[in-house]
């Protein structure tokens, strides 16, 4: 079974990547972290690019990030409102304006009835680059 993610870009609203294999940190967040902080570097604020670009760089970066070779399957484009995430993603990575990346581990919140985003502060994943 697959450790799910999904990729949100800060300042674009609605989509989001979905990748299926390999969400966590320490596979996902070198080559997210690279990205965006090059990508942030040459374009600056530009989400819809930065979208399609990351796109791209999972083609582009797969071989040097280790991200698969699956042409048919492993990746995807989902519509999101709000947090409207499955209870089977395990992680959620935003790509943030400055060129950073937030990492969350999402819940169901009984109280609120809803899932919710906690942010991970950890320096194991401060650390990963």
């Amino acid at each position: 079974m697959g450790t799910r993610c999904i990729i949100k870009v800060e300042g674009l609203k609605g989509v989001c990547v979905y990748k299926h294999w390999d969400g966590f940190p320490e596979n996902t967040l070198p080559w997210l972290k690279d990205f965006n902080k090059k990508f942030t570097e040459e374009r600056g604020e530009d989400p819809e690019y930065k979208f399609a670009q990351l796109l791209r760089s999972s083609a582009f970066d797969c071989k040097k990030f280790n991200l698969g070779k699956d042409r048919a399957t492993g990746w995807g484009v989902l519509p999101i409102k709000d947090n409207n995430i499955a209870l089977d993603i395990a992680y959620v990575y935003t790509l943030k304006k400055d060129g950073s990346v937030n990492v969350y581990r999402p819940r169901f919140d009984k109280t609120k009835r809803r899932i919710v985003l906690d942010k991970i502060k950890s320096k194991n994943v401060e650390e990963i680059s």
